[in-house]
């Protein structure tokens, strides 16, 4: 059985409020209290405690973390008595990050860290506070017996932050260079300023395996912890679910979860002819799907809907591509979480000649992927379709119905995976 923990960063993610929303999902404060005490270099500076407060709607509990010098930024010598892996996994991508930002090299940069790491500077808060969160909230994981921890997109705000070297743009450099490889989202409506801070991004970056919708598993508790914030419409919560992945949801679709966006415009005032350049275009461009269809507009004039799916890193060619090559003057943007089969490409030999067939299957636990071959489930492929291009060449080649060269090639392709299928 695996035990797995799901945070909503949609609102934004810090270190304080990582902890809260474990403490408030059952992890004993005492027993976090006690593994943070063993940390004798701070020994008799910090003090933790938690109150219940209001955040929009909803009732969270926040973590309240009380530093007898919070605005210390004094390197302290690293203890050495803890070695623990996650520990060292999320203050060593924070130590690079805060060494890029600052031009140097992590050996050498002020990175605070209780692993033989030298001396960390944190930017947001004093080096004890962020010492607290990241080694409360690994503790607490740990007490929940939490195996594995997964994460919603992050939010990508703009404004200022006040910090020992005056006013900085967020997100701060320390936290963009952290959200390299991280899929990010706009921020709420009416939110700015600084919503993911280094510390909380470097737990994320560091404990999470996977970044969009949750994986398939049985909720058993939830927590929320807050932040210091008040936003207009939304809550500034952190929320965590946890959960269990038994055994028995082996054969659940479990498949790769990803954050992808849509473009959209209407035209009623381009020559349709343009349309399929337009999408060759597009595709050779990236673009993961191009679609049209019919749409009625103002004064009665027919139009087409034209939709792009595309990934975030992507939006801004297939725009310029949009806007140069067709009439519109303007671009719907929308967010979309989408679960994707995982696919391979296996040959088959045919009485017709070689063909490619796609296979398509879910993606299952780490444990059970590492044993079954790609595109199957308890033996069987989910999806097995040979490639439309090649059976049409062979078809024409041997003067044959396409459909029949199509049948006896996906025939051939299932016959093919049954037999090299694991045994159950």
């Amino acid at each position: 059985m695996t035990k797995i923990a799901y945070f909503d960063c949609s609102a934004g993610a810090a270190g304080d409020m990582i902890l809260a929303a474990l403490i408030d999902a059952g992890a004993p404060l005492p027993l976090i209290e006690a593994g943070l005490e063993t940390i004798l270099e701070i020994s008799g500076e910090w003090g933790l405690s938690t109150e219940r407060v209001w955040k929009g709607s909803g009732r969270i509990a926040a973590t309240k973390v009380c530093v007898s010098s919070a605005h210390n930024h004094t390197p302290l010598p690293p203890p050495g008595h803890n070695d623990h892996g996650l520990l060292h996994a999320v203050f060593a991508c924070l130590a690079r990050a805060e060494a890029r930002a600052h031009g140097t090299t992590a050996d050498k940069a002020w990175i605070f860290s209780p692993l033989a790491l030298t001396p960390v500077h944190f930017h947001e808060v004093g080096a004890i506070d962020s010492l607290i969160d990241t080694v409360g909230s690994v503790l607490a994981l740990e007490l929940l017996d939490v195996d594995e921890v997964h994460c919603s997109p992050l939010p990508y705000s703009n404004g200022f932050v006040r910090c020992a070297h005056g006013l900085m743009p967020v997100p701060v450099p320390a936290t963009l260079d952290l959200m390299a490889g991280v899929p990010v989202v706009p921020a709420p409506v009416g939110a700015t300023g600084e919503l993911v801070t280094p510390t909380g991004m470097s737990l994320m970056k560091a404990l999470a395996t996977s970044f969009g919708a949750p994986p398939a598993f049985l909720p058993q508790t939830h927590g929320s912890g807050a932040g210091t914030k008040d936003f207009p419409g939304h809550a500034n919560i952190v929320r965590v679910v946890i959960g269990d992945r038994t055994p028995a949801m082996a054969g659940v679709v479990d498949s790769a979860a990803e954050t992808v966006h849509v473009l959209e415009t209407n035209l009623d005032d381009m020559n349709p002819q343009i349309l399929s350049h337009v999408q060759e275009l597009l595709f050779e461009q990236g673009a993961l799907d191009v679609w049209w269809q019919p749409i009625q507009m103002k004064k009665n004039r027919p139009g087409v809907l034209l939709s792009v799916l595309c990934e975030p890193k992507d939006i801004g060619e297939l725009s310029r591509t949009l806007f140069c090559e067709t009439t519109t003057l303007g671009i719907r943007r929308r967010v979309m979480e989408r679960t994707i089969l995982k696919r391979d490409f296996i040959t088959i030999e045919s009485p017709y000649g070689r063909a490619s067939v796609k296979v398509a299957s879910p993606t299952l636990s780490p444990l059970i992927a590492r044993v079954l071959q790609i595109g199957y489930v308890n033996g069987t492929a989910v999806n097995v379709q040979p490639e439309y291009e090649d059976c049409k060449k062979l078809a024409l080649a041997a003067k044959a119905p396409l459909k029949t060269v199509i049948a006896d090639v996906q025939a051939l392709a299932r016959a093919s995976l049954a037999k090299d299928a694991p045994m159950a």
